[in-house]
C-alpha cells in the first residue's frame, strides 16, 4: 500500500502562521515506523524562532530593630533558534537586580547591577554535526563542574556515543558581580558511554588555571553515571587537587577536595530508598572564592556528611517519609533526623496534608521541632499553609536564656488559568524570643 501522511509543524513564537507539510512514504512495509522515510530537517532549514521567559520577583522582609531589606529582579532567559538562518543558535541569560538593606546601627546598603549569567552562540551538535563548538559566556556544556566561562569550547561526538574536547578562556568569580579576567583556564575532557542509551558513562577532565598569570590550580574531575531501566542507579563526581612543593600548607601530593555521591532506588510500589555522601574540603588556590579562609583551615578543614532519604506508601492516600543524616569537620560532629506523613486527598479534593517531626543535634546546641504543610489544587490556583514550632537548645547559656522558641508561618498561593504567564505570591512571618520578622513576596514570569 502507498500512504500519505500530512505533519503540522507549530509556528514561531512571534506568528500565528502554520506551516504543512506532506510527505510521500512511498512502498510501505509492515513493522517499519511510520516516519522513518520522512527526511527530518536540518539546523538551517527549521524555523527561526525566539523561545524562552522573562521574569521579575520581589522580596520585602522587615524585622524588630528597624531592619529591613528589600530585592528586586527583573531578567530574561531567551534562546534564539536557527539564528541568522546559518542553524547556530543564541543564547541570553541575564538579569537586572536591585538590593537595599537598611540598619539603625550601620548606614545600610544600596545596590543596583545587571549580571550576564550567559550570552554564547552555539554552532553544531547535532544528528547532521558531531562536532560542537560554543563561544562566549555559558555553563561548560559537556562537564558542567568545570565552571562557567567567558571563552570557547569545542567538542566532538564519535558514532559510538562517546565524546571528547577543549575549552579556553576566563572563570568569571562565583559571586554576585561575576567579574571576569583573572583567572585564565584550558581544559580538556573525554566521556565515555557503554552505548547510544547513555545508562552507563564515564568522566574525566583536567582543568588548569592561572590567576593573574601565575600558575594556579591543577584539578582532574571524575564522573560516574549509572542509570538502568528498573534497579539501583548511581551517580558520583569527584574533584582531585594536585599540589606541589610550592603549596606551603598542603604539600606535595593530591587531595580529594569535593566529592558528591547517590545510590538510589525506585519501586513500582511508589517506594523509594536514596543514600548519599558529600565531602568539602578548602582547595589551596589564589583565586578568591566565597569564603576567607583561615591558614589553619586552609589546610585541615573538611566536612563529611552522609546521609539517608527514604518514602514509602503505607496506602493510596498515606504516605511515610524521613531522613536521618551525620556530618563531621576538624571541630565537631553532629546528626539530624525528621519523620513525617503525608496525608493526601485530606478534607478536600486535590489536597495534601503533611506532619513532620524533626531535630538535629551539634557542638554547640540541638533543636526539636515540628512542621504541618497543607496544600491543595482548586480552579484558581494552589494555595499552600504552613506552620512550624521548634525549640532551639543551646548550650553555655544561662538557665534563662538556653531555650530559644521559634515560630514560623508561611502562606503561598499560586495563580492558574493565566496561559502563557506564571504567578505566584507568598507571605511569611518569624517569631522568637522578643524578635519579630516578616516578609512578602511575588514571582512573575512569562513563556516565550
Amino acid at each position: 500500500e502507498r500512504f500519505a501522511v500530512g505533519l503540522w509543524v507549530g509556528a514561531s513564537a512571534t506568528s500565528n502562521t502554520m506551516v504543512q507539510v506532506k510527505a510521500d512514504l512511498g512502498e510501505y512495509r509492515k513493522g517499519t515506523p511510520l516516519l522513518t522515510q520522512i527526511r527530518p530537517l536540518r539546523p538551517d532549514e527549521r524555523a527561526q524562532r525566539m523561545t524562552g521567559r522573562v521574569f521579575s520577583l520581589g522580596d520585602e522582609l522587615v524585622a524588630t530593630h528597624e531592619r529591613r531589606t528589600s530585592i528586586y529582579r527583573v531578567g530574561a532567559d531567551l534562546l534564539f533558534e536557527n539564528f541568522l538562518g546559518r542553524g547556530a543558535d543564541l543564547h541570553v541569560e541575564g538579569e537586572y537586580d536591585h538590593s537595599t538593606v537598611e540598619t539603625t546601627d550601620t548606614d545600610g546598603d544600596d545596590f543596583t547591577r545587571l549580571r550576564i549569567e550567559r550570552l554564547s552562540y552555539t554552532t553544531g551538535g547535532t544528528r547532521f554535526e558531531p562536532t560542537r563548538f560554543e563561544i562566549g559566556r555559558f555553563l561548560q556544556h559537556a562537564l558542567p563542574e568545570l565552571g562557567v566561562l567567558d571563552g570557547a569550547d569545542w567538542s566532538r561526538r564519535s558514532a559510538s556515543g562517546s565524546s571528547y574536547g577543549a575549552s579556553v578562556g576566563f572563570l568569571p568569580e562565583p559571586d554576585v558581580d561575576f567579574n571576569s579576567g583573572d583567572d585564565l583556564q584550558f581544559a580538556a575532557f573525554y566521556r565515555w558511554v557503554a552505548d547510544p542509551t547513555e545508562r552507563l558513562a564515564l568522566a574525566g577532565a583536567f582543568q588548569k588555571t592561572f590567576h593573574h598569570g601565575d600558575s594556579d590550580r591543577d584539578l582532574f574531575i571524575g564522573k560516574f553515571d549509572y542509570a538502568p531501566n528498573a534497579g539501583w542507579r548511581f551517580h558520583g563526581v569527584a574533584w582531585i587537587d594536585m599540589y606541589t612543593s610550592g603549596d606551603d600548607l598542603k604539600g606535595a601530593g593530591a587531595e580529594l577536595t569535593q566529592a558528591f555521591a547517590v545510590a538510589s532506588r525506585r519501586w513500582e510500589s511508589g517506594r523509594s530508598l536514596d543514600l548519599s555522601y558529600m565531602h568539602i574540603a578548602y582547595p589551596e588556590i589564589e583565586r578568591e572564592e566565597l569564603t576567607t579562609a583561615t591558614f589553619a583551615q586552609l589546610a585541615d578543614e573538611a566536612t563529611d556528611r552522609v546521609a539517608l532519604s527514604a518514602r514509602s506508601p503505607l496506602s493510596s492516600r498515606a504516605l511515610l517519609h524521613g531522613r536521618v543524616g551525620a556530618w563531621a569537620d576538624m571541630d565537631e560532629e553532629g546528626a539530624d533526623g525528621e519523620l513525617g506523613l503525608e496525608l493526601r486527598e485530606f478534607v478536600f479534593r486535590d489536597s495534601r496534608f503533611d506532619l513532620a517531626g524533626f531535630t538535629a543535634r551539634g557542638k554547640f546546641g540541638g533543636v526539636l521541632g515540628g512542621r504541618a504543610a497543607f496544600d491543595v489544587t482548586t480552579r484558581i490556583g494552589d494555595l499552600g499553609l504552613a506552620y512550624e514550632l521548634s525549640n532551639h537548645d543551646q548550650d553555655g547559656f544561662t538557665a534563662d536564656n538556653d531555650d530559644l522558641p521559634q515560630h514560623r508561618m508561611r502562606a503561598s498561593w499560586r495563580f492558574a488559568g493565566l496561559g502563557e504567564w506564571q504567578a505566584s505570591a507568598w507571605l511569611e512571618a518569624s517569631l522568637w524570643d522578643d524578635e519579630r520578622a516578616a516578609s512578602a513576596g511575588f514571582f512573575l514570569q512569562r513563556s516565550l
